[in-house]
């Protein structure tokens, strides 16, 4: 038979081990060996999925660093864009805004993760004591808003890539290498051995088995 190519995406061998399961439960029921086989790739595609999962989380922080730094080069190019505008009130609000502002800057988006929290929580402490300035600016308060939600998410992502960290806990990377050497050095070479003791059993099990293992593998 052949063998599962290791170089495949986590997704795909996640998706190949949980339908072997459900094609593997038949055999299993009168089979105690392929029982134990079956409870093993079951228990690791579970925890391949988990990690999958949580993997996310972790590319999912660029993200949100991203939309953070969208909305910070909103409330740049709004503060200078309003000083801008002939209109005394709005121009005066901005004015009073800018310096608060300019001791952080456009810098803040280029900073480490960590120390480009700070600064948000930094200026935006700073910031929100202005409430008559911020009422005189059209959209600069909903640009607070999206700021405070923005870096609310990304510290939320933070803290789950932290607490994982912490834990130890695998990359699906890891856990997929060691559920497709599972499967190609128990379920695989166990399955050829019974195809000639008990092919009765055996034999559409397999071949299915084979048909599945060169689709994920393509």
């Amino acid at each position: 038979m052949k063998r599962l190519n290791p170089n495949r995406a986590s997704t795909a061998i996640d998706t190949f081990a949980l339908n072997t399961v459900d094609l593997a439960t038949p055999i299993a029921e009168k089979d105690s060996n392929m029982h134990f086989i079956k409870g093993k790739v079951s228990k690791l595609q579970i925890n391949l999925n988990t990690a999958i999962k949580r993997d996310k989380v972790y590319s999912g922080l660029d993200e949100a660093d991203a939309a953070r730094d969208d909305v910070l080069k909103k409330i740049d190019a709004t503060l200078n864009g309003l000083a801008a505008i002939p209109v005394a009130e709005i121009s005066e609000a901005a004015a009073k805004i800018l310096p608060v502002w300019k001791k952080y800057g456009m810098a803040i988006v280029g900073e480490a993760y960590e120390k480009e929290s700070s600064l948000i929580e930094s200026f935006y402490s700073d910031v929100v004591k202005m409430e008559a300035e911020i009422k005189a600016l059209p959209g600069f308060q909903t640009l607070l808003d999206d700021l405070r939600a923005k870096e609310d998410d990304f510290k939320a992502k933070t803290n789950a890539f932290l607490k994982n960290k912490a834990e130890g806990a695998k990359s699906a990377t890891e856990i997929k290498k060691e559920l497709v050497n599972f499967i190609n050095s128990c379920l695989l070479p166990y399955t050829e051995a019974m195809l000639f003791i008990n092919p009765e059993l055996y034999q559409s099990f397999a071949a299915e088995l084979e048909v599945r293992i060169t689709r994920t593998n393509a």
